[in-house]
């Protein structure tokens, strides 16, 4: 994936390969015509973490449904990772499966969603978080200022290190609290 690249420097929460990350995805998201989710009609959800500015970005797919556009299907990852390392002669930690491997998935999953000529029934929410390396830090910004009505997001899946599994196995998790998801 590309951001797994050096110039994005290990995209590390608050620090330039993690804006630039950010701005890569916008401008994919521009691309395949997917509208924005985030604050004042743009791609991101600003904001500031251990002194640092940060972004989650925000796009959604709209429901075709009269009744049911207004609940969200929610498909996430985050796009951070954990920056450079201070010793070693290659310093830069890519992240390719953690997790430029969901981010690539999640972008993939909105560009397909985007081309569809019929629409979902509901809304598709998609959302990459910044700073999860950090402790989950802007997935719980969202929570705890969301951009759309959280009592109306139907499932939420959130893609992370997809890049490892076998060619035919997957690993879900949570399908305890989400029955439906078992099958």
């Amino acid at each position: 994936a590309e951001i797994a690249s050096d110039a994005y420097q290990g995209r590390e929460a608050g620090r330039e390969g993690a804006d630039r990350a950010a701005e890569y995805i916008v401008s994919k998201l521009k691309v395949w015509k997917v509208a924005p989710a985030g604050v004042r009609g743009m791609y991101f959800q600003p904001f500031t973490a251990m002194g640092k500015q940060m972004r989650n970005v925000l796009a959604i797919v709209p429901g075709s449904n009269a009744k049911l556009k207004n609940e969200f299907v929610l498909i996430g990852a985050h796009y951070d990772h954990i920056g450079l390392a201070r010793r070693g002669e290659d310093k830069v930690n890519n992240g390719a499966d953690d997790n430029a491997s969901g981010t690539a998935v999640v972008l993939e999953i909105a560009r397909a969603f985007a081309a569809l000529k019929e629409r979902p029934a509901r809304s598709i929410l998609f959302a990459w978080w910044s700073a999860e390396e950090k402790g989950l830090v802007g997935s719980k910004f969202f929570v705890d200022n969301p951009t759309v009505n959280l009592r109306a997001v139907t499932a939420c899946l959130n893609l992370d290190m997809v890049g490892r599994n076998a060619e035919d196995a997957i690993d879900i998790e949570g399908t305890g609290c989400s029955p439906d998801f078992k099958p």
